[in-house]
């Protein structure tokens, strides 16, 4: 059995429920491993096999071939009842299914309770039996509560599904609170450490109506697969792309990193006028899917991907990696022209540590091969500081300030050099790395749903002067969307429309121009909320929109021209 299909087991399961009960010595023995089927006489069932029910047919019946019962189920139901009850806990829905045309008796009621538990806990309805034997009966009687409970919920009634085992639990949830306010919701908070047993939680104990899951990626898969076979609404933190394709219950509010590249990808080419890019990415799958996303959308733009240099995880130098970017590496600079004129004309006398600096002389002279405009490096921030630096010492110019691009150009003697700036996603949204990286980062781009400085839009800043005044510090972008979810809930609530689970779905399928800290919410088709995102970049050190930074660019120029005059 996978490990998937063990997460997929009740949270309380037979083992745990019957682990003092005892089988009835009276019930039937099963059919032995070495008995011969095949000679039982024409139209019986095998030794020891359930007879079928009586049916009223028009054709003659055919005969049912049971397997024999394995030799490793028949002493299991000789022995113990707990090991019997912890296999059955283990077994898959085919072999349970098994099991059922094989056992008779109490052994067959295990099987059947154990059959119908793992039913309702994939969302469907399951037949039980009328009574069982008293060692049966508490997991019996659970059995038919659950069955009773599914498809019902309580109305305002929200459940919150959070990492409490980490301190990311305690944040998300008093950040919700304080989003919620005063709204008349019934909150519950549950742990994700086990998705599927808090779902379960939720859903049998609680009867929510509505399911928030935090960020945490597996967590949130897992937990999304659980409410849709639960069939309860649930809005995911998460920002892997494509989560909420799980199913119609499925909402999503994450920022994916598919919207972000989409945008930046936009305002870099319709902006700022870019057509060629070099991607710099981490050697893991979230690198090598930002890698994919990023080219298909300039790709759709009519741009180009010229240069892709993936990187190690746990890379503290980049020298190489730069290099080999733009044609600095030894393969690279034996195939330049330039390069090899100026190793020939080396005195053939030099010799040792004079030889050595002369080449050293005609590597640097060699001006770097720059086939882009600008550089996209999906990773944080902090690497992405890290990196920055191996840049100047190819000579590159990895930022707008004209007087680096001039002293670079002095300095090496480079005439045709330009600027490549940096491309990256929200983590690049840092006031340290605007204020206090090595190298001057001014006019790297990127993008993030929150802004507080949007003069058109008064709804940030009031919420991060009354988060500040709160936390008495600054919010987190998770803790701005899962405030913006209870906004949300509350707002539902308000409309009354948390009454029902088809009520909620219905709710958010048709979400409309929401106000929201991070933009106007609406839902798309997927279960994905869309929203403008912020084009962001770096202006005299600080952070600042891209249209502030071209008009103040602008500003300059015309400034320029009044004093030549």
């Amino acid at each position: 059995m996978t490990a998937l299909s063990r997460r997929l087991i009740i949270a309380t399961p037979l083992a745990a429920a019957l682990a003092c009960a005892s089988l009835p010595p009276h019930h039937p023995a099963p059919v032995a491993a070495h008995e011969d089927t095949t000679a039982a006489p024409q139209g019986q069932p095998p030794l020891g096999a359930v007879q079928p029910p009586e049916e009223v047919v028009t054709e003659e019946p055919q005969k049912v071939v049971v397997p024999p019962l394995e030799e490793r189920w028949r002493l299991l139901i000789e022995g113990p009842n707990a090991a019997y009850y912890a296999a059955l806990d283990g077994a898959d829905a085919a072999e349970l299914a098994r099991l059922q045309r094989q056992l008779s008796g109490a052994a067959k009621v295990a099987v059947d309770l154990r059959m119908a538990l793992l039913k309702m806990h994939q969302g469907e309805r399951a037949e039980l039996v009328d009574e069982a034997p008293m060692e049966l009966a508490s997991a019996l009687d659970r059995a038919r509560r659950n069955r009773a409970v599914i498809g019902i919920s309580k109305p305002d009634k929200v459940g919150l599904l959070l990492p409490l085992d980490r301190p990311w639990g305690g944040v998300l949830e008093a950040a919700f609170r304080f989003g919620l306010g005063e709204a008349a919701v019934d909150l519950v908070v549950v742990s994700s450490a086990d998705p599927e047993a808090g779902m379960h939680a939720l859903v049998f104990d609680h009867a929510v109506t509505l399911v928030v899951c935090g960020p945490f990626l597996e967590r949130a898969g897992r937990a999304a697969v659980a409410a849709q076979r639960l069939g309860v609404p649930l809005i995911s933190l998460g920002r892997e792309d494509g989560l909420s394709g799980l199913g119609d219950k499925i909402f999503q509010v994450g920022l994916t990193n598919e919207a972000q590249i989409e945008r930046l990808v936009q305002g870099a080419m319709e902006q700022r006028g870019y057509q060629r890019f070099a991607v710099m990415f981490p050697r893991r799958a979230s690198g090598w899917n930002a890698l994919r996303i990023f080219t298909a959308a300039v790709q759709r733009r009519g741009g180009q991907v010229t240069q892709t240099m993936p990187y190690l995880r746990s890379e503290t130098t980049f020298t190489g990696v730069i290099k080999a970017m733009v044609g600095r590496d030894g393969a690279s600079l034996q195939r330049n022209p330039g390069y090899r004129k100026c190793v020939a004309e080396i005195a053939s006398t030099a010799k040792g540590l004079r030889k050595k600096r002369a080449l050293e002389r005609c590597r640097d002279r060699t001006p770097p091969k720059i086939d882009f405009d600008a550089i996209f490096i999906p990773d944080s921030v902090a690497t992405v500081r890290q990196i920055m630096p191996f840049f100047e010492l190819s000579d590159m110019v990895p930022n707008l300030n004209e007087r680096s691009l001039w002293r670079t150009k002095k300095a090496t003697e480079n005439e045709g050099l330009k600027p490549t700036p940096v491309l990256g996603l929200r983590q690049l949204n840092s006031h340290y790395f605007a204020s206090r990286s090595r190298t001057d980062v001014e006019g790297t781009l990127f993008v993030d749903a929150y802004y507080p400085y949007d003069e058109a839009r008064p709804q940030p800043g009031e919420f991060a002067r009354a988060f500040r005044k709160a936390f008495t510090r600054p919010p987190d972008l998770l803790e701005i969307l899962i405030y913006d979810t209870a906004v949300l809930i509350a707002a539902l609530a308000e409309k009354r429309q948390l009454i029902s689970r088809s009520v909620v779905r219905h709710a958010l399928e048709n979400l409309k121009d929401h106000p929201a800290v991070t933009g106007l919410w609406s839902m798309s088709a997927t279960g994905q909320v869309e929203r403008a995102l912020y084009l962001l970049s770096i202006h005299k050190r600080r952070i600042v929109s891209e249209s502030a930074r071209s008009a103040a660019q602008a500003s300059k120029g015309k400034k320029r021209r009044r004093r030549g005059r």
